[in-house]
């Protein structure tokens, strides 16, 4: 008997399938940064570097009160109690039982005696136990799968953390331009207003045509209409930012001064080779993929027999008293082996379907990569134009200051009047305007690219 159960312990000790290997990733050794100045890989809570508590204040509001990322949580737990669920089917499993109940046999039970047993009442109470020893390996592929499903949920709640930390950004570096926006073009109106009172005045004197003041008034009414547009641009983006952080729309958060968002120096891209262990979506992916080969482990064991051992200790009587005499006792072991014979190719046909899921599940893998790549390629590029377009209207921004000094000038000097000073100072106005809004587009650009470089995991955050 000892040696039979050795040789039980041995047998379960085996796993049927493929053991799962990490697949070899896209050979990219560098990243085509076309100009951008790279630095070591991505810090954790990388929005940090943009140097705003505010936002670093909103990332962790976002944290505490968003909803999606709370059920994230909560279908990683619900996981995790599968992951034990699945782990107390390799120990046996023991309970107690009790019954009572009323019964007539008939005259057939003893054959042709026609010997007949009067209605009786019974009484049983005992333990129970049963055990299937993992003889194929299944059990364990089983729980193999249920852990790289818990894990595959757990990096989708971190992709879930990298959109929302992104998403947050965004919305605070546009509503912190706009609120910026709305001052500039506040004050172009104001330039427009005393462009028209020039013109209508030098028309009245004889100086100037009626087209001019006409112009003048188009431009103003034009530019009257960007502050609606913007107000409605800062509240739309207030409303997302508030549903990020699991508050009403009415609950607007303070964003930061636009003035006082920083750059970093150095963009923290790090190697290609990195990003496969930095993406969350490629780490969940890859789990994914260890699931596929489990399930493969799954078929393979039905080929294979399968033992159920069972025992039962049971105190039966006729009488609630008489249960707990010697004499009531009763007992059972039992071994139970079964194995396939014929089964019209089913368990064939669940093998293939297995390994052609994996084989479904490796091409998504590999495209995950590819295109986590191409992201931050995309992102990089964004990055670099922003750079070019940055400098050509930094050019432009000085040039309007320059305009605006020789036009001071000229009006000190009596050569020219008002008009051409005030054309020159809403000129400047207008540049600025076009610079800032080309730094806002830089920065949501960075954050794209400090996305697709993979964020931060939330379970660093903790």
């Amino acid at each position: 008997m000892k040696r039979i159960f050795l040789f039980v312990l041995l047998l379960s000790a085996c796993s049927s399938g493929p053991d799962f290997r990490r697949p070899a990733a896209p050979s990219m050794k560098s990243w085509d940064s076309q100009g951008v100045v790279v630095g070591k890989r991505l810090q954790e809570q990388w929005w940090k570097l943009f140097s705003s508590p505010e936002i670093d204040g909103l990332v962790k509001s976002a944290m505490r009160g968003n909803q999606d990322l709370e059920a994230a949580r909560q279908s990683v737990a619900q996981a995790a109690e599968e992951v034990r669920i699945a782990e107390a089917g390799e120990m046996p499993q023991v309970g107690i039982g009790a019954a009572t109940g009323r019964q007539k046999y008939g005259v057939a039970l003893f054959g042709p005696s026609n010997f007949a047993i009067p209605p009786f009442t019974y009484y049983e109470v005992g333990p129970f136990a049963s055990w299937s020893p993992d003889l194929s390996g299944g059990l364990r592929r089983s729980i193999e799968l249920r852990k790289a499903q818990q894990r595959y949920l757990a990096h989708q709640l971190d992709a879930a953390w990298v959109v929302l930390t992104g998403n947050v950004v965004m919305e605070a570096i546009g509503i912190s331009f706009g609120k910026e926006e709305r001052k500039i073009a506040s004050s172009i109106v104001l330039s427009d207003l005393k462009a028209l009172s020039l013109a209508e005045a030098s028309y009245e004197e004889g100086a100037s045509s009626r087209m001019e003041v006409l112009a003048a008034s188009e431009d103003l009414e034009e530019d009257k209409k960007r502050i609606p547009q913007i107000m409605d641009s800062i509240s739309s983006g207030s409303h997302s930012l508030s549903i990020l952080l699991g508050k009403t729309p009415e609950e607007a958060p303070a964003v930061p001064d636009f003035s006082r968002i920083s750059l970093p120096a150095r963009i923290p891209a790090g190697l290609p080779s990195e990003l496969v262990r930095m993406r969350p979506d490629i780490l969940a992916s890859e789990e994914d993929l260890h699931a596929a080969s489990a399930a493969i482990g799954i078929a393979d064991s039905r080929l294979y027999p399968s033992l159920t051992l069972t025992a039962n200790l049971m105190q039966e009587a006729l009488t609630p008293a008489g249960i707990f005499r010697s004499v009531a006792s009763a007992w059972s072991l039992a071994a139970q082996i079964a194995a396939p014979v014929y089964d019209a190719g089913s368990i064939d046909a669940q093998r293939n379907q297995a390994k052609h899921a994996y084989l479904a599940s490796l091409a998504r893998y590999r495209q995950t990569i590819l295109h986590a790549f191409g992201e931050v390629e995309d992102a990089l590029s964004a990055v670099s134009r922003d750079e070019d377009q940055i400098r050509i209207l930094s050019g432009r921004l000085s040039d309007a200051q320059e305009r605006l000094g020789i036009e001071g000038a000229r009006r000190d000097a009596g050569s020219e009047g008002e008009i051409g000073l005030e054309a020159a100072r809403r000129r400047l106005l207008e540049a600025r305007l076009a610079l800032m809004d080309e730094e806002r587009v830089r920065l949501q650009d960075t954050v794209r690219l400090f996305v697709a470089l993979g964020g931060s995991p939330l379970e660093k955050m903790h």
